[in-house]
Protein backbone atom coordinates (compact mmCIF):
# COMPACT_ATOMS: atom_id res chain seq x y z
CA UNK A 1 0.00 0.00 0.00
CA UNK A 2 1.06 3.19 -0.74
CA UNK A 3 0.51 6.43 1.33
CA UNK A 4 -1.35 8.02 -1.28
CA UNK A 5 -4.35 5.41 -0.38
CA UNK A 6 -4.12 6.01 3.29
CA UNK A 7 -4.59 9.45 3.50
CA UNK A 8 -7.81 11.14 3.68
CA UNK A 9 -8.84 12.55 0.16
CA UNK A 10 -10.06 16.28 1.03
CA UNK A 11 -12.95 17.59 -0.74
CA UNK A 12 -12.81 21.15 -1.93
CA UNK A 13 -16.29 23.06 -0.77
CA UNK A 14 -17.76 26.72 -2.07
CA UNK A 15 -17.57 28.94 0.25
CA UNK A 16 -20.87 30.33 1.65
CA UNK A 17 -20.74 33.53 2.48
CA UNK A 18 -22.35 33.76 6.58
CA UNK A 19 -24.28 36.78 7.70
CA UNK A 20 -23.13 37.53 11.01
CA UNK A 21 -25.83 36.39 13.66
CA UNK A 22 -27.54 39.57 15.42
CA UNK A 23 -28.98 39.03 18.87
CA UNK A 24 -32.40 39.81 19.21
CA UNK A 25 -33.99 41.74 22.14
CA UNK A 26 -36.45 39.63 24.72
CA UNK A 27 -39.22 41.42 23.38
CA UNK A 28 -38.35 40.81 19.70
CA UNK A 29 -37.54 37.64 20.40
CA UNK A 30 -41.11 36.30 21.04
CA UNK A 31 -42.77 38.49 18.82
CA UNK A 32 -44.57 35.75 16.60
CA UNK A 33 -46.32 35.04 19.93
CA UNK A 34 -47.98 38.68 20.13
CA UNK A 35 -49.88 38.75 17.59
CA UNK A 36 -52.62 36.70 19.44
CA UNK A 37 -55.82 39.02 19.37
CA UNK A 38 -56.79 38.78 22.72
CA UNK A 39 -59.86 41.33 22.75
CA UNK A 40 -61.43 38.90 19.91
CA UNK A 41 -61.06 35.46 22.61
CA UNK A 42 -62.23 38.37 25.30
CA UNK A 43 -65.42 38.72 23.35
CA UNK A 44 -66.10 35.68 22.18
CA UNK A 45 -65.17 34.70 25.55
CA UNK A 46 -67.67 36.71 27.16
CA UNK A 47 -70.84 35.76 24.23
CA UNK A 48 -69.92 32.12 25.02
CA UNK A 49 -70.65 32.51 28.42
CA UNK A 50 -74.08 34.16 27.92
CA UNK A 51 -74.99 31.60 25.56
CA UNK A 52 -74.02 28.91 28.17
CA UNK A 53 -75.94 30.58 30.93
CA UNK A 54 -78.95 31.04 28.77
CA UNK A 55 -79.14 28.03 27.75
CA UNK A 56 -78.77 26.11 31.31
CA UNK A 57 -81.82 28.91 32.33
CA UNK A 58 -83.82 27.81 29.33
CA UNK A 59 -83.50 23.98 30.46
CA UNK A 60 -84.15 24.73 34.00
CA UNK A 61 -87.27 26.52 32.80
CA UNK A 62 -88.39 23.52 30.96
CA UNK A 63 -87.96 21.38 33.60
CA UNK A 64 -90.02 23.52 36.10
CA UNK A 65 -92.89 23.63 33.82
CA UNK A 66 -92.59 20.02 32.65
CA UNK A 67 -92.69 19.53 37.21
CA UNK A 68 -95.25 22.08 37.46
CA UNK A 69 -97.36 20.16 34.63
CA UNK A 70 -96.70 16.86 35.86
CA UNK A 71 -97.48 17.64 39.76
CA UNK A 72 -100.94 19.11 38.39
CA UNK A 73 -101.48 15.84 37.70
CA UNK A 74 -100.86 13.78 40.03
CA UNK A 75 -102.99 16.16 42.14
CA UNK A 76 -105.73 15.51 39.96
CA UNK A 77 -105.44 11.73 39.78
CA UNK A 78 -104.82 11.61 43.67
CA UNK A 79 -107.93 13.64 44.43
CA UNK A 80 -110.24 11.74 42.37
CA UNK A 81 -108.94 8.81 43.50
CA UNK A 82 -109.25 9.91 46.94
CA UNK A 83 -113.07 10.77 45.88
CA UNK A 84 -113.62 7.24 44.76
CA UNK A 85 -112.43 5.81 47.85
CA UNK A 86 -114.79 8.01 49.73
CA UNK A 87 -117.82 7.49 47.33
CA UNK A 88 -117.42 3.31 47.68
CA UNK A 89 -116.96 4.18 51.36
CA UNK A 90 -120.45 6.02 51.63
CA UNK A 91 -122.31 3.56 49.52
CA UNK A 92 -120.93 0.54 51.24
CA UNK A 93 -120.86 -1.89 53.82
CA UNK A 94 -118.14 -2.43 56.63
CA UNK A 95 -116.60 -2.50 60.29
CA UNK A 96 -115.49 1.09 61.62
CA UNK A 97 -114.42 -0.64 64.91
CA UNK A 98 -115.33 -4.48 65.02
CA UNK A 99 -114.59 -4.44 68.98
CA UNK A 100 -117.11 -2.09 69.73
CA UNK A 101 -119.35 -3.39 67.12
CA UNK A 102 -119.59 -0.41 65.20
CA UNK A 103 -120.09 -0.30 61.52
CA UNK A 104 -121.01 2.00 58.63
CA UNK A 105 -123.93 1.82 56.31
CA UNK A 106 -124.70 3.27 52.82
CA UNK A 107 -125.46 6.71 53.43
CA UNK A 108 -129.26 6.87 51.80
CA UNK A 109 -129.53 3.39 53.77
CA UNK A 110 -128.72 5.59 57.93
CA UNK A 111 -130.91 8.51 56.36
CA UNK A 112 -134.07 5.99 55.81
CA UNK A 113 -133.23 4.56 59.43
CA UNK A 114 -133.02 7.66 61.04
CA UNK A 115 -136.67 8.38 59.76
CA UNK A 116 -138.02 4.92 60.40
CA UNK A 117 -136.70 5.48 63.82
CA UNK A 118 -138.51 9.21 64.29
CA UNK A 119 -141.86 7.67 63.45
CA UNK A 120 -141.23 4.75 65.94
CA UNK A 121 -140.68 7.30 68.10
CA UNK A 122 -143.06 10.30 67.59
CA UNK A 123 -145.97 7.34 67.23
CA UNK A 124 -145.01 6.37 70.78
Amino acid sequence: MSVATLEPKTISRPKTIVAPVQKKSPSSQFERYDTINTSRIAVIGFVSAILVFGAVVSAQAAFFAADHEEAARKAEVAVADGLTDQQSRLAGYGWVNPAEGTVHIPVDSAMKLVVRDQKVAAAK
